[in-house]
């Protein structure tokens, strides 16, 4: 006769604890940690809390402003211009949070500075093109002031980060020097 099994408890965790009170998250090094300790890393590391990955970094919730800003510039740009400025305006600023984002979920330090570097190039492109709407006489220049702040704001946030991802580097005079033969050999060289 089989034997029966007593039925197993729900492992679900109780509503009001939806991580269970020993939840753990894996930490860059391997190791488990308690979700306390990887919100409280996270909150170091520029990132809210409560958002994972690139959507807590306060540098692509920044740029996702910009972003908004221009977009709502580009707006009350005559049809005329909306293609030849504003469509390359509306582009870049869109590029800043996504250079960040796809850089974010890269699998190596390099490749995230990669994509820091874009965004940053990005930003000096959607300056570029702001200064040049008001050249042309398609804003002002009190239009343009709080997009020109959050450009700065994000360059030196990019900035923060690119270094933060890198890794070090060892100083020249740490490696070893290369010793070349200052006599040549006959026949050897032409």
């Amino acid at each position: 006769m089989p034997s029966r099994r007593p039925p197993r408890p729900d492992p679900a965790p109780p509503p009001d604890d939806p991580l269970g009170a020993d939840a753990t998250q894996p930490a860059d090094d391997g190791r488990k940690v308690p979700m306390a300790d990887a919100a409280a890393a996270e909150a170091a590391a520029g990132r809210t809390p409560t958002q994972p990955g690139y959507r807590g970094l306060r540098v692509w919730q920044k740029a996702l402003e910009l972003a908004g800003g221009v977009f709502a510039l580009t707006a009350d740009f005559p049809t005329s211009v909306r293609d030849s400025l504003g469509v390359p305006m509306r582009r870049a600023s869109a590029a800043v949070p996504a250079a960040i984002a796809e850089g974010n979920v890269r699998y190596t330090p390099r490749e995230y500075a990669h994509y820091i570097s874009q965004a940053l190039g990005t930003i000096a492109e959607v300056e570029t093109l702001l200064f040049l709407s008001v050249r042309l006489g398609y804003a002002t220049e009190a239009d343009i002031a709080p997009l020109l702040g959050h450009c700065v704001e994000i360059s030196r946030m990019l900035r923060a980060l690119n270094r933060s991802v890198q890794p070090p580097t060892a100083p020249i005079t740490d490696r070893p020097a290369r010793r070349r033969s200052a006599v040549r050999e006959p026949g050897i060289y032409p």
